[in-house]
């Protein structure tokens, strides 16, 4: 079956039945998208599914990535920055930001537009994550320096973002998927056995070995990817 077709079938109710038979739903096709297993070919495809969806910023941040992909950089920008206003909505502040700063490599803002978006940000509710409360306190000297730091990187399901005895001076903010942490414990006692702990991790949770910061680090940690994940460090 035609993807175009296939996507067309998702989206129309008269197709119920057949669509819970495929196990597929209105509601998963986006992570679908999103985790990279169902591709869109055309931007009409995009804006058929954004008609069906026009607040997810999940679905418009993939089709602005689309857009750069295909080098429409005006749409794309505009369309980062209607991804970065339903993410605030949201009260996703990592999301938001990492929309913004695509947008921002596009076109360079000016301080009258990076500080009206830190305003926004301050704005978003502290207290739904670490994460949310860290970008919310900080000034606008701080924010800027973060977000020119800030490297965007993808990774697909079943793979080491970070094996253990790396080197591990870098924090990772997870944007998007989940993530298995296993953390090497040596023994504390002589003729004991080193323990591991399993902790799993997904949007706005932070990982890396950053501190003490003067000295190089390496990492106590395997980072396995256990979706698709997209991640800022």
């Amino acid at each position: 079956m035609e993807q175009k077709s296939f996507l067309k079938l998702i989206l129309n109710n008269t197709w119920g039945a057949k669509l819970n038979s495929q196990n597929e739903s209105r509601k998963n096709i986006i992570q679908r998208i999103v985790e990279g297993s169902l591709r869109l070919s055309s931007a009409e495809e995009f804006e058929e599914l954004i008609d069906q969806f026009h607040d997810n910023a999940d679905i418009h941040r993939e089709y602005a990535d689309f857009l750069t992909q295909k080098k429409d950089t005006d749409a794309a920008y505009q369309a980062y920055n209607k991804t970065a206003d339903l993410y605030i909505q949201a009260n996703k502040a990592l999301q938001a930001i990492v929309a913004k700063i695509r947008a921002w490599s596009i076109v360079k803002p000016n301080h009258e537009l990076g500080r009206s978006f830190h305003a926004t940000i301050r704005k978003t509710t502290p207290g739904e994550s670490p994460l949310q409360t860290f970008f919310a306190e900080m000034s606008y000297p701080e924010f800027i320096g973060i977000m020119l730091r800030m490297i965007r990187v993808r990774f697909p399901s079943d793979q080491f973002v970070v094996k253990y005895g790396d080197p591990g001076n870098d924090i990772y903010f997870i944007v998007s998927g989940t993530i298995e942490e296993r953390t090497h414990v040596s023994a504390d006692k002589q003729g004991a056995s080193p323990t591991t702990s399993i902790k799993f991790l997904s949007d706005n949770d932070i990982f890396g070995e950053t501190f003490p910061l003067e000295q190089f680090n390496i990492s106590k940690s395997d980072i396995k990817t256990l979706t698709a994940v997209e991640l800022v460090k």
